[in-house]
């Protein structure tokens, strides 16, 4: 699937840490990262967010959130602030850092 300057690839189950030595060969990847898609309401990202930390090992994060869609009922700032209520809440001895992050979640609506 493409998507302006990404190039989103559907692993269908497979652990995408067997395609990182490959990614890193090719040419003009500055960068990759999974993805995940969910619906656009806010208790679907809020679940996926859970499942996608449940299993996460850190101790530092921070939630950065880009909201393309304006119709969406919650700033980005706002967002942001949610969820990182949601995680703090969900996972023991951990805290946000805003400067220098283990786990810098990135939120597209």
């Amino acid at each position: 699937m493409n998507r302006y300057d990404r190039q989103y690839v559907e692993l269908n189950g497979e652990d995408p840490r067997t395609l990182y030595s490959s990614l890193n060969m090719i040419a003009g990847i500055s960068s990759y990262a999974p993805c995940y898609f969910t619906e656009r309401n806010i208790e679907s990202l809020k679940e996926t967010i859970k499942e996608i930390i449940k299993d996460m090992d850190f101790k530092t994060f921070k939630v950065e959130t880009k909201r393309s869609d304006k119709n969406f009922p919650i700033l980005s700032t706002e967002f942001s602030k949610k969820i990182g209520g949601l995680i703090l809440k969900n996972i023991p001895n951990i805290k946000v850092d805003v400067h220098n992050p283990e786990v810098l979640l990135n939120v597209e609506i």
